[in-house]
């Protein structure tokens, strides 16, 4: 297994957890350190499948918000109630689109937070003043 590190909340994982993000980073070609870093940040460091975002109502491991839940195949209701290790495979679905892109934890959380922003660097503008976001 690769060595992950310890990321805040960590213990709050169980091996098997563990051992299947290592599975997953693998098959995505990223550093599974990036997923548990995101992870760990998205849930408040609880890795909970049911940590809710009482503004967006995003919802889980990466914060799915409902409509990628339903473009998974899901709901954010579906993910809250499973387990953490079986929410990981939504967390891989959703990954694997950028297979072999992620080279970096910018990028790997850009995947989650702002998808268009992969790839494209640190000067990237995300987010304009005065803008909704």
């Amino acid at each position: 297994m690769a060595n992950l590190a310890n990321v805040p909340g960590i213990e709050n994982t169980s091996k098997k957890f563990r051992e299947k993000v290592v599975e997953i980073a693998d098959r995505i070609k990223v550093d599974p350190n990036f997923l548990m870093a995101i992870m760990s940040f998205e849930t408040g460091a609880t890795f909970s499948p049911k940590v809710k975002n009482k503004q967006s109502g995003a919802t889980g491991l990466i914060q799915f918000m409902e409509k990628t839940a339903i473009g998974l195949g899901t709901t954010i209701v579906k993910l809250a109630k499973m387990s953490a290790e079986d929410q990981l495979d939504f967390v891989e679905a959703h990954f694997k689109r950028f297979t072999g892109k992620l080279k970096t934890i910018e990028d790997a959380y850009m995947a989650v937070l702002y998808p268009k922003a992969v790839g494209k660097g640190k000067d990237f503008v995300l987010f304009k003043k005065g803008t909704k976001n």
